[in-house]
């Protein structure tokens, strides 16, 4: 799970790095030269390939409980991916939910929840 969380890292750093390109907002209208359209499509692919890759990370089942910290930190990356806001999933120390991104939470949550059973289902065997 942690090689799989440094690909995201490493992912999620480039489309950062994307997103600071100059020019980059405005390669996506009529009027944007070569070099913004170019440097809109490399930000497009990727935030696409962060994103793809948040979403098997989430999929993929926690096996230590250190794992299970990661899912929640990338799954708040995703919410706060550039373009979208940078918006937390999570808000403050209490944990609330932001109801920004509906439907996004709820494979977190219930990738979560599966792992607590698998671990609680482990520990009582």
């Amino acid at each position: 799970m942690f090689a799989a969380y440094l690909k995201f890292a490493a992912a999620y750093q480039k489309a950062k790095e994307a997103d600071a390109a100059p020019g980059r907002d405005k390669g996506s209208v009529d009027t944007g030269t070569p070099e913004q359209k170019k440097a809109y499509r490399k930000w497009e692919r990727a935030l696409s390939r962060s994103d793809n890759l948040v979403h098997r990370f989430v999929a993929m089942p926690a096996n230590t409980i250190e794992g299970m910290p990661l899912k929640i930190q990338v799954a708040r990356w995703r919410m706060e991916q550039p373009g979208k806001g940078f918006k937390p999933l999570i808000d403050g120390p209490d944990w609330t939910l932001i109801p920004d991104f509906p439907g996004d939470e709820l494979p977190l949550l219930a990738g979560l929840r599966g792992d607590l059973r698998r671990f609680s289902l482990a520990t009582a065997a």
